[in-house]
């Protein structure tokens, strides 16, 4: 699928491209990328409902998980990739739902730790 028009990038901060891998430029097929996205999407609704039901403090990046993952798929499903707009010139280029997603990963990684060592 080529980029539509609005997705070419510029030079800049700001560049629209449509991301069609994975993370790292991984590939998978549809038929297998889509029914594991809704598997890992249903055990991070339960990990949230869990953590929010006790008044658990590790509801907020379960929940930046949930919305990084159905923002991205729903790009994926409505324009056949990921919207990726912010660019920094020599490394990558990303959007916000890539930031929630890294930011609760972090948090969780973080929080696991520090409960391990307590």
């Amino acid at each position: 699928m080529q980029n539509p028009s609005w997705a070419r990038r510029p030079d800049g901060f700001f560049n629209f491209s449509i991301n069609q891998d994975l993370a790292f430029s991984l590939v998978l097929r549809p038929e297998i990328f889509y029914p594991a996205i809704i598997l890992v999407l249903f055990i991070i609704f339960h990990y949230w409902y869990k953590n929010y039901k006790n008044r658990g403090l590790l509801w907020w990046p379960w929940s930046l998980l949930i919305i990084g993952a159905i923002s991205n798929l729903l790009d994926r499903i409505y324009y056949g990739g990921v919207i990726d707009f912010l660019h920094i010139p020599g490394l990558t280029v990303f959007n916000i739902s890539d930031v929630y997603i890294s930011v609760a990963v972090a948090w969780l990684l973080l929080h696991s730790l520090w409960a391990k060592s307590d």
